[in-house]
């Protein structure tokens, strides 16, 4: 006897909750995940965001801590974080950077990033300018 190859389809079944990368094998877990969907508060827009970036970068440049900036912004410690450090590296982007005046550093740790305040003030001032806000 020959060995043949054979070929099954297989039907897959599962339940949507409108994500499109989402299946769920039960109804209940679909109608949990459409649930958790419309408790989840909507992204701010870009402004909202660029506002943030913004007022949390000039915050911890002028020595607050992450937990007490996200206390007033309403998040946690560790998203300003995340914010902040996403700021910094627009702000060193080198479009945004005066190539002749950057100051000598470790641009990666805040203690360095705090000795040389004004300059990257100023460039956080200059990205708000940018984007208006």
């Amino acid at each position: 006897m020959k060995a043949s190859k054979r070929t099954k389809w297989i039907e897959i079944e599962y339940w949507d909750c409108g994500i499109d990368s989402h299946t769920h094998r039960t109804e209940a877990v679909a109608s949990a995940c459409i649930e958790k969907q419309e408790k989840r508060s909507p992204l701010p827009d870009k402004k909202t965001r660029y506002k943030r970036q913004v007022y949390a970068a000039r915050r911890v440049l002028e020595g607050d801590t992450f937990t007490k900036v996200g206390k007033d912004l309403g998040i946690s410690g560790g998203r300003v974080s995340q914010i902040f450090d996403k700021t910094m590296r627009m702000a060193r982007h080198p479009s945004r950077l005066d190539v002749d005046t950057i100051p000598e550093g470790n641009y990666w740790e805040l203690k360095h990033l705090r000795e040389n305040k004004e300059f990257w003030l100023r460039q956080i001032q200059k990205m708000a300018d940018l984007w208006g806000v």
